[in-house]
């Protein structure tokens, strides 16, 4: 009887506390805000079949996942606002640095920046000036034909096929040691047997390492070998940025160019990293090298 009697007091006692609690917080249940906080990982927005029908959500393409240019593009339906956009989430905005040098216009875009150059300057970062003796050689006749025209084409039916020369308000195609320029003025024709090179010993059908005349060694200060490269020109050399940037920017005066085919060491005197390039993607994983030298 007594163990009754303690058994149903015990139990309207629990009854009693749990009236009390839910009175003084005035709910039982969390609003949806504390209840998803619970949760490492919240829902997904726009999910299942509503991420067809939907417009683009930012933070399911671009947050919860990796998004590429043309998704971000779905969400803002707007290009100006998408580059400004991609332009951080890929790496940065690189204008914030200033990389166009005396006095240009940098202006991001979806492959990092574009540099827009004051007269005289030219080059991907205005890094180039005409000389003198090419603004006394233009003619009236000339520079009002090309006007227009503030630096090489790169896309349009008048671009040079190999290396373009700017002169004030225009340009000049010319060629590579082994080619001719064309009636055209733009592209290039061979004029030897083996314009690109070839290989020392005829019966080769492969070209090892080193004994190809377009191959080049990168080399630090020690004589170490970083990096290999290919020749462009005769100071241009075309390397990887990834090998190169492994740690950090190298500096030039610890950098030299071993053309093993004539054993000779060429200092560098720039470094032109594609606008691109960014160490987590593979994409334009290309830097330009400038001799001091001429390698012939």
């Amino acid at each position: 009887m007594a163990v009754s009697i303690m058994s149903a007091s015990l139990l309207l006692f629990c009854l009693l506390q749990c009236f009390l609690q839910v009175s003084s917080q005035g709910k039982v249940f969390r609003s949806a805000p504390e209840a998803h906080a619970v949760f490492l990982r919240p829902k997904r927005a726009n999910s299942f079949i509503l991420e067809e029908i939907l417009q683009g959500n930012l933070e399911r393409e671009c947050y919860e996942e990796q998004c590429n240019y043309e998704e971000a593009r779905e969400y803002f339906e707007d290009t100006p606002r998408t580059i400004t956009f991609w332009a951080v989430y890929s790496g940065g905005n690189h204008c914030l640095r200033g990389p166009c040098l005396n006095g240009g216009n940098c202006t991001p875009n979806v492959r990092g920046f574009t540099c827009s150059c004051n007269a005289p300057y030219y080059g991907p970062v205005c890094e180039f000036k005409v000389q003198d003796e090419a603004l006394q050689g233009i003619t009236s006749s000339t520079a009002q034909q090309t006007k227009t025209a503030e630096k090489c084409p790169t896309e349009s039916p008048t671009a040079c096929h190999q290396p373009c020369t700017v002169t004030y308000e225009s340009f000049r195609c010319s060629c590579m040691s082994g080619f001719k320029l064309h009636s055209d003025g733009r592209s290039c024709l061979p004029e030897v047997e083996f314009p690109c090179g070839r290989l020392p010993e005829e019966t080769l059908s492969m070209c090892h390492h080193g004994n190809c005349p377009w191959q080049v060694s990168l080399l630090n200060s020690t004589l170490q070998k970083l990096c290999s490269g290919v020749v462009l020109g005769q100071r241009s050399i075309l390397t990887s940025a990834r090998c190169l940037y492994q740690d950090s920017e190298p500096k030039l005066s610890n950098l030299y160019v071993l053309a093993e085919k004539q054993r000779t060491l060429f200092p560098v005197k720039a470094m032109y990293l594609h606008n691109g390039y960014h160490k987590d993607h593979h994409e334009n994983d290309l830097v330009l090298i400038e001799l001091a030298d001429s390698m012939t």
